[in-house]
């Protein structure tokens, strides 16, 4: 029995890590997307999708795509982001009382 590959969708500089990673890499275009995304989940059990483009996708797609298909979705960030990754070791201390 062979594995079907991840797929990733996003941005072509973030997909060549997964590309090393041995994930396929779709990088369409906004119109594109929505066909692209539900092909995707179609195909391979995950999908890496970047938030750039989650948020792009009609409202509720992702959830009706993981109800409807065996596929399991994961949001990642994008090397082109200019947003920082949250500290998540801060978060959990100030959410314990552990940071003043």
């Amino acid at each position: 029995m062979t594995q079907e590959p991840p797929i990733f969708i996003g941005d072509a500089l973030t997909g060549s890590g997964y590309r090393l990673a041995g994930a396929r890499v779709l990088s369409p275009s906004l119109a594109q997307l929505p066909a692209v995304f539900q092909e995707a989940c179609r195909e391979s059990r995950l999908v890496l999708i970047t938030a750039e483009l989650a948020k792009h996708l009609p409202r509720g797609a992702q959830a009706q795509t993981q109800r409807t298909l065996n596929c399991s979705v994961l949001v990642v960030d994008s090397m082109a982001s200019e947003a920082a990754a949250p500290d998540l070791g801060a978060a959990v201390q100030r959410q314990l009382g552990m940071v003043s």
